[in-house]
C-alpha cells in the first residue's frame, strides 16, 4: 500500500507530475509503541460533502480507538484521554485537509484522482 508523508504533501505543490505517496502520520514522531489506526479512504470522494463526512466518521473512531476508554472513575486516566482524544483529532484533520488540498489541486491541474495515488491517513495516539 502506498501512503503520503505531510512532508512530502507540502512539496508537491506544483504536481505537474502524478504524486509520488510515501506515508502519512499523524503524529510528530513514529514510534512502535504508540497504537495507531490507519484511516482508509480510497473508496470515497473525499471531494464531496458526503464523501468527507465519512471520512472524517472514520477519523473520529480511530481517534477513540487509539486513545482507548478508561474507567470513568479515575479522573487521571479520563483527563488522560480526553487530551489524547484533542491532540490526535488535531493531527489527523490537519492531516485530512492536507489531503483535500492536494487532491483539489490535482483537479485543478487536470489529474484525474484516479490516477493520483491515494494514501492512507494514520491516527496515533
Amino acid at each position: 500500500m502506498k501512503t503520503l508523508s505531510i512532508a512530502a504533501a507540502a512539496g508537491i505543490a506544483l504536481l505537474a507530475t502524478p504524486v509520488i505517496a510515501e506515508e502519512v502520520i499523524v503524529q510528530k514522531q513514529y514510534r512502535e509503541d504508540v497504537p495507531t489506526r490507519e484511516v482508509r479512504y480510497d473508496d470515497l470522494n473525499i471531494l464531496s460533502s458526503a464523501g468527507m463526512d465519512t471520512f472524517t466518521n472514520r477519523i473520529d473512531r480511530a481517534v477513540r480507538y487509539v486513545c482507548g476508554a478508561p474507567d470513568i472513575r479515575a479522573l487521571n486516566e479520563m483527563a488522560h484521554m480526553q487530551n489524547c482524544r484533542v491532540e490526535s483529532t488535531q493531527r489527523a484533520y490537519a492531516a485530512r485537509d492536507e489531503i483535500v488540498n492536494m487532491q483539489m489541486a490535482a483537479r485543478a491541474n487536470g489529474m484525474t484522482l484516479a490516477s493520483a495515488e491515494v494514501p492512507t491517513l494514520r491516527v496515533a495516539r
